[in-house]
C-alpha cells in the first residue's frame, strides 16, 4: 500500500524521520501508532538516512506491522509449547508475546513488577538468565545493523521443562546403580 507520509517534520509522530535525520545513523522506531488506509496500525521502522558528502536527504526504510511480527512469534514452538516468548523494544514496548497479542503495544512498567531492572537489561543490550518461582526467564538482546537501540527477546520457560531430560537421566542412573548393586 502506497500513502504519503505524514507529520514527518513532527517530532514524536514523525520520529521516523527525524530521528535517521537528527543522528544521521540507522535506527530502529519503537512500536507507534501511524494511519494506513484510513485505520490505526501498530508499526515499527527500520530505517536509515541517505546522506551523500555530508548532506542528509531523507531516509530508506522498512516498516513492519506488528501483526506481522506476532504472528512470527506465535509460530516460535519453545519447549514443545512450554515456552514463551516476547519481543521487547528499547523503550520496554511489547511488541509481538506469543500467544498474547493483547500486549502488543503495552509497556512492560505496566506488566511487570521489575519492569526498571529489565528496562537496564534491554537498553544495556545484556544477556541475562534469571529464576524466580518455578520459572526460568532469559533476556537476549537484538542489534538491528548499526542502531544504537537495542531489543531484547525474552524467552520464559517453566524450570521443570528445562530440568525434565536431566531428572530423567538422573533417575535412569540411579535405577541402573541399584540393578548394580
Amino acid at each position: 500500500l502506497l500513502e504519503p507520509l505524514l507529520d514527518y517534520e513532527t517530532n514524536g509522530a514523525g520520529d521516523y524521520y527525524l530521528i535517521p535525520k537528527k543522528t544521521r545513523q540507522e535506527s530502529i522506531i519503537d512500536p507507534y501508532i501511524y494511519p494506513i488506509g484510513g485505520k490505526d496500525v501498530l508499526m515499527v521502522s527500520l530505517v536509515a538516512p541517505i546522506v551523500a558528502n555530508g548532506q542528509f536527504y531523507g531516509i530508506a526504510g522498512v516498516d513492519l506491522d506488528v501483526d506481522f511480527l506476532q504472528s512470527l512469534a506465535d509460530e516460535v514452538k519453545i519447549f514443545n509449547g512450554a515456552g514463551r516468548l516476547r519481543l521487547l523494544s528499547n523503550n520496554g514496548t511489547i511488541t509481538a508475546a506469543t500467544g498474547q497479542p493483547e500486549l502488543n503495544g503495552k509497556n512492560i512498567s505496566d506488566q511487570m513488577a521489575n519492569a526498571k531492572d529489565v528496562l537496564a537489561i534491554i537498553q544495556g543490550g545484556k544477556e541475562q538468565q534469571t529464576v524466580e518461582g518455578n520459572m526460568l526467564t532469559i533476556y537476549a538482546p537484538i542489534q538491528f545493523g548499526d542502531a544504537r537501540t537495542p531489543w531484547s527477546v525474552e524467552i520464559t520457560i517453566p524450570y521443570a521443562e528445562v530440568t525434565a531430560q536431566a531428572n530423567q537421566q538422573a533417575l535412569q542412573m540411579v535405577l541402573i546403580a541399584a540393578a548394580m548393586i
